[in-house]
């Protein structure tokens, strides 16, 4: 491994997926997610966001993988974007009933 790649675990939030890959630092997060959303045929109607277990927050999906602070050894998880409360609107609710 060199200074301009690192190697890390990718893993879907349940854990059901996972891989261990070597990417270049200046690999984005947006090619990431689009990478893993290709390979495990994740499904193309929802939204993934890329958390890092190491620091504990979402990463930019503009960022690069090296200027968002992921390292050699850290643990990214692929996560599901789901608005709360979202559900089919029943008739009687939508008029007060």
């Amino acid at each position: 491994m060199s200074d301009d790649t690192l190697t890390l675990t990718l893993r879907t939030l349940d854990k059901s997926r996972h891989a261990q890959v070597t990417l270049p630092v200046d690999y984005t997060v947006e090619e990431l997610i689009e990478a893993s959303r290709h390979n495990w045929a994740l499904p193309r109607d929802t939204d993934y966001v890329l958390r890092s277990e190491r620091l504990g927050r979402q990463l930019g999906a503009r960022d690069a993988l090296g200027s968002a602070g992921v390292a050699t050894g850290d643990i990214l998880e692929v996560v599901p974007l789901l608005e709360a409360g979202t559900r089919p609107l029943d008739a009687r609710t939508a008029h007060g009933r």
